[in-house]
């Protein structure tokens, strides 16, 4: 008998082709106001963790302070101030304690130093606020110390230097200045204070902050725009005090840099 070959293979059925599907993520564009903080700390020297928690509970996208009493030889202080994801520049008062001015802001603006500088009536620093739009914001911080026994500098004296401002008021930046000017400018029968008023008026100028930034009551603490300017989107909020000072809060009518956030997948044959 002849023997018989069995394969027992079963033959498979062939595959149908597979059709490769791929997805790609939908995002969204997220643009949102800059947020900004005034304050005059008075001493941010034992106030980092109090200052540092309510900065990050708020958000904010860049905080002016007057007041540090920050010296140069300060720099652990400051590696204190830098918060992951912001950067911390600040100018000390020379020649003697107390006073200085900072800028606290997100890493993801691109701000540079424009001028800072000091006289016998007040001291300042100047930053440049590069926007994603067609305009920069150029942010003035101020701080001019009261009339006291070892301060005998009249309101005069800063007005005359005050008319800086007449060299700038012209860029072609948004031009907002803030800072504690210690005029009482709620007070209409305070000389002073009119003065100042009119000298702003007369360069175009107009502030903005309408309660009181101070424990007595006054206004100080001011935030400073062109007449003209609508950058400011609404009447800056007096908020939590950090020293005898109140800190002055808003938002800027131009978007911080914008964020894409993932809504999903699309998928594409």
């Amino acid at each position: 008998m002849a023997s018989q070959s069995v394969n027992n293979t079963k033959t498979r059925p062939s595959r149908p082709n597979l059709i490769s599907i791929q997805r790609k993520p939908i995002f969204k564009e997220v643009k949102h106001p800059l947020s900004f903080c005034l304050v005059n700390i008075r001493s941010i020297r034992n106030k980092i963790a109090d200052f540092t928690d309510y900065v990050c509970n708020n958000k904010f996208d860049f905080i002016a302070v007057t007041e540090t009493w920050l010296k140069s030889i300060d720099d652990s202080l400051r590696a204190q101030l830098c918060l992951p994801g912001y950067k911390f520049y600040d100018r000390p008062r020379e020649g003697k304690g107390g006073g200085g001015t900072a800028l606290l802001h997100r890493d993801s603006l691109n701000i540079t130093k424009s001028n800072c500088g000091q006289t016998e009536s007040f001291e300042f620093s100047e930053w440049i606020i590069k926007s994603t739009g067609s305009c920069n914001i150029r942010l003035i911080i101020l701080y001019k110390p009261p009339y006291l026994d070892d301060h005998r500098v009249p309101v005069s004296a800063f007005l005359k230097f005050f008319c800086y401002m007449e060299s700038i008021v012209l860029s072609k930046e948004h031009l907002l200045n803030a800072g504690d000017f210690n005029l009482h400018v709620d007070m209409a029968s305070d000389i002073d204070a009119r003065k100042f008023l009119d000298l702003i008026n007369s360069l175009g100028l107009q502030q903005h902050v309408d309660k009181p930034t101070h424990i007595h009551l006054h206004t100080l603490d001011l935030i400073i725009t062109r007449k003209t300017s609508t950058i400011i989107q609404s009447v800056p909020r007096v908020h939590r005090h950090f020293s005898d000072h109140a800190c002055v809060i808003g938002h800027l009518r131009i978007d911080k840099p914008s964020v894409k956030i993932r809504l999903g997948y699309i998928q594409e044959v």
